[in-house]
């Protein structure tokens, strides 16, 4: 087992050093940029606008789910929060919060699309 650790932790650790240096790569200092986020979802280059869609999506579903987690966790009843939303209307928030925001990143849209649905 520990000769599995000791080959395991080089790749783990090179892996993280990667991600710190790459900035398409989420870590907790940040994030997919606004500015980011703007002009890949506006990018005349179909592939990149699709991969940006796709990531926007993706983390602010996970988002969500985490959200609804938490909440089970803590009330112990279900709750379908974010249940209905389209994908298009969780991309055009999200570039339309980073457009009036440009030093905030998807994280902080996506807390922001949380508050504005729960009101």
């Amino acid at each position: 087992m520990r000769k599995v650790a000791l080959i395991a932790l080089p790749l783990l650790f090179g892996g993280l050093a990667h991600a710190e240096s790459n900035p398409n790569i989420y870590n907790f200092n940040g994030g997919y940029s606004c500015q980011k986020l703007v002009v890949e979802s506006s990018s005349d280059d179909k592939f990149l606008k699709g991969i940006s869609g796709i990531m926007i999506m993706n983390y602010m579903k996970g988002y969500i789910s985490a959200f609804n987690t938490i909440y089970y966790n803590e009330k112990k009843i279900p709750y379908l929060f974010g249940n209905g939303i389209k994908n298009s209307y969780m991309i055009e928030y999200a570039k339309n919060y980073c457009l009036n925001n440009p030093n905030s990143d998807l994280a902080d849209a996506t807390k922001k699309l949380i508050m504005d649905l729960i009101k």
